[in-house]
Order: structure tokens, then sequence, then C-alpha cells
């Protein structure tokens, strides 16, 4: 492997020389003025201007290249040995270690999002067959629900993995406004026809009169979490965008920890609390994903200087073009 040392690391590397250090500032400055050239285009729509700036510079990377090339002719010329921890096979070694750092939590949140519902078909199961088929029928549409804004919040957080690549918090926070608009521009008509037609829809999945009816119990109540469901997905995608999973993959699981408990207390009737069966399992996951939504905006809104943290202006401040995008 060609040895070849880290940008990051390069002002370490060779303090003493006086000359490369200019050399690696300089350029490093260059790479940074042209990416926040390109990302101040892309926020203001100009997509046309900023490819093109992209294409004659290379989107800095020329510089980072360049910085690369002059370093280690530098140290080649001198004589100089590059430490072996600067090898290209630890490079990718490290990324590897970030990528699983970022990745294993990402599938646990995915997982969870998932379990929260079905908790409650499992712990349904025994009440009895009928509300086994209700409570099952009832969550298709919640699958349904949470599928489409998947699509469309995955979509978001290209644009805001970009942004925040180039550090340019005020569009990353139009992404995130963006975000709260489609959430509640879907959930509220969404909950809204659930409601209404709750009975018409159980009978797509199920033609018990029996399964309906308690299909119908559970998902008016049940429909309600969507909106919080939503509203928590908005900061754990954009999140992921950030590589800041910890917190969020840790609330996700406190979240189906509280549904169990709420759903052993409400559909069995245990520590002095009513016996509700699938009512009770409606309400255990309402509570939860209330409980989860608070959380997940408490760990945003409580941290100083976190890039999620916004004001109402900085998020509805978008324009046209850059939500049609």
């Amino acid at each position: 492997d060609r040895k070849l040392p880290l940008v990051d690391e390069v002002i370490e590397l060779d303090k003493e020389n006086r000359e490369i250090k200019q050399e690696v500032q300089a350029l490093r400055a260059d790479r940074n003025k042209l990416s926040k050239q390109i990302g101040a285009l892309m926020g203001q729509g100009k997509k046309e201007e900023a490819e093109e700036v992209k294409n004659k510079t290379g989107g800095g990377s020329n510089c980072l290249h360049l910085l690369r090339i002059c370093v280690y002719k530098k140290s080649r010329k001198e004589g100089e040995k590059v430490t072996d921890r600067y090898t290209l096979r630890e490079v990718n070694s490290q990324f590897y270690r970030k990528l699983a750092a970022v990745g294993i939590p990402m599938i646990i949140q995915q997982v969870i999002a998932v379990t929260l519902n079905l908790a409650d078909t499992i712990m349904v199961g025994k009440v009895g067959e009928n509300a086994l088929a209700a409570v099952g029928a009832a969550n298709q549409i919640y699958f349904i629900f949470g599928v489409v804004l998947f699509g469309v919040f995955s979509g978001a957080a290209v644009y805001a993995v970009q942004f925040w690549g180039i550090r340019d918090l005020a569009s990353l926070r139009k992404i995130i406004g963006i975000d709260f608009t489609i959430c509640i521009a879907l959930s509220l008509p969404t909950i809204l026809f659930v409601y209404l037609m709750t009975p018409d829809l159980i009978q797509l999945f199920a033609g018990d009169s029996e399964v309906i009816q308690l299909g119908t119990e559970y998902l008016r109540i049940a429909c309600f979490s969507y909106i919080f469901a939503g509203l928590t997905f908005v900061v754990s995608y954009n999140s992921r965008a950030i590589q800041d999973v910890k917190i969020p993959t840790i609330i996700n699981g406190c979240a189906i920890l509280t549904n169990i408990i709420f759903n052993w207390l409400l559909i069995y009737g245990k520590c002095g609390f009513p016996q509700m069966g699938v009512k009770g399992a409606a309400i255990a996951t309402l509570i939860a994903r209330i409980c989860e939504c608070i959380a997940m905006y408490l760990s945003v809104y409580s941290r100083n200087e976190y890039p999620l943290k916004a004001k109402f202006s900085e998020l509805f401040s978008y324009s046209r073009e850059l939500f049609m995008r």
C-alpha cells in the first residue's frame, strides 16, 4: 500500500516544516471555500451553477489531491518516512469502523420501529384469536403509513447529508422544516381518514364481524399515534444524516419497553388497572409514541449547539425551489 498521510493529520505529522504547513493551510482553505460556494448555490436552488462550479473545480477534491501529492513529494524529497498507521489499509479500516458505528444503530432503530406495533399483536394473542387477527389487520394501516414516511424522509435525508457534509446548517435546518411540513400534511389527513373509515379499512384485511369490531376499537385509538410517530421520524432520520444515532436508538428502545409495560398493565388488567383487551393495547401504543416523541425533542433542544436545534424561522424559511427538489 502506498503510504500517504491523512489530511487532518498533516500538520501534526510535520510541525517543524513551515513550508508544508503553509501549503496545507492554503489548500484546505481553498477546498472549504469551494465547498461553501457550492453549498450556497445549492441552497438557493441554483443547481446548474453549482454543477458548473463543481465540474470546473472538482468540488474541492482537486485541492485534496494536490495536498496529498505535495506532502508525499516533500516527504520523498527529504527522505522522510511516513508512519505505517497512515497506510491505505488503515484508512479503510477506520472507514469500516465508522460504518459499523453508524450502521448498526440504524438497523436497530428500524427493527424497533417495526417491533413497537408488533408487540401489540404478540401480546394481544393471549386474549384470543379474533383479537390477534383484529390488531394484525389494524397494524397493516400503520405499516403503509410508515412505508410512505420512510420513502419521503429517506429522500430528504440525501440533501441533509450533503448540507451537513459542507457544514451548511442553515440549509440543513430548512430540510428539517420541509420534513415537518410533509409530516403534518400526511399525518393529519391520514388520521382523519382512518378514524372515519376504520370499519371499511379493516374489512380489506378481515371478513369476520367480530374481528372488524375489535379492529375498529383498536384502530380508532391507535391512529392518533401516527402524528407522534411521524414527528419522531423527522428527528430520527435527520440524526442519521449527521451521524448521531446513539441517543435516538436509546430513546427508541425505551419506547418499546414502555409499550410492553403498558400492554401488560392494560391488556391483562395488572396492578389494579382495568382489563381492556385490544383497547388497552391501543392506549399503550399511543402512550409509548407520545413519550418517545417528547423524549426525542428534549434530546435535541436540551443540547447546546446541536445541529438539529433550530428556531421556527430557521425551519420554515425554505424556498419553493428547495421544497420541489
